[in-house]
């Protein structure tokens, strides 16, 4: 996840990140994709959850971070939920991490990120 910065949840996210290398080790800059699809429905299931912010053309949202989610939808200005600003999307994801710590974690592309400004996070890149 190098092109990736977590913002929230950092050791749930490294926790993910150490049990993928364990069961599906890069290979080639790769992991194999049907261990690493049986492993990401795993980890659905036992409540590990990833939201990343997305920038659009109505703005910053909230989606799930994975297809085992549909990569769905939480939080965006068309939503009502948040004003589509970055601020308010790394505000509500925040919270959404705090509501459940030990299980989930947030991020965002480090490209996304560092064209809007870049100053509004100050997390290490993972």
């Amino acid at each position: 996840m190098k092109n990736y910065i977590v913002f929230a949840g950092k050791e749930v996210h490294a926790e993910m990140e150490a049990e993928a290398n364990r069961i599906a080790p890069l290979q080639l800059g790769l992991r194999d994709s049907e261990v690493l699809s049986r492993l990401q429905k795993s980890q659905s299931k036992r409540g590990y959850i990833g939201v990343e912010l997305v920038n659009s053309a109505y703005g910053w949202s909230v989606r799930y971070d994975s297809g085992t989610r549909d990569f769905g939808l939480l939080a965006g200005a068309r939503r009502g939920n948040i004003d589509g600003s970055l601020k308010s999307a790394i505000d509500w994801a925040t919270r959404w991490v705090e509501e459940d710590p030990a299980h989930r974690y947030a991020s965002g592309r480090k490209s996304d990120l560092e064209s809007s400004g870049g100053n509004v996070l100050a997390p290490a890149t993972i």
